[in-house]
């Protein structure tokens, strides 16, 4: 898949009942929320059907990520990624109707940051 290829700049990684966490590489602004709705509900519509050009299912899903010199492995049951060139990826559990789930929470979520009610 090309977009592991490549130097991710953000990751947002779901787990269990937690809220969403999201890391970007060291140097980058933090993206808005508007971008990572965006993302969320691109992976979420990928997941959905299964896409095999954006989405791998495993067992084990983990990214290392290198921040402050310091690696950094991250585990959950879907990782969504944004690389160097903007495209959009993820690695989600085998399941997919779990991935499915997680996903459509995390847009829940993701949604809920933003105040739709304002123009």
């Amino acid at each position: 898949m090309a977009v592991f290829s490549q130097d991710l700049q953000t990751i947002i990684s779901v787990e269990g009942e937690n809220p969403p966490e999201v890391f970007v590489r060291d140097g980058l602004p933090r993206p808005d929320r508007h971008l990572l709705l965006g993302l969320v509900q691109t992976v979420s519509v990928a997941v959905e059907e299964r896409d095999p050009e954006s989405v791998v299912f495993m067992e084990s899903c983990s990214i290392r990520m290198e921040r402050a010199g310091l690696l950094k492995d991250l585990f959950a049951s879907l990782l969504i990624v944004r690389a160097e060139d903007g495209s959009v990826g993820a690695l989600a559990i085998e399941d997919p109707a779990e991935a499915r789930r997680r996903a459509r929470k995390v847009v829940r979520w993701f949604t809920g940051t933003i105040r739709l009610d304002v123009p």
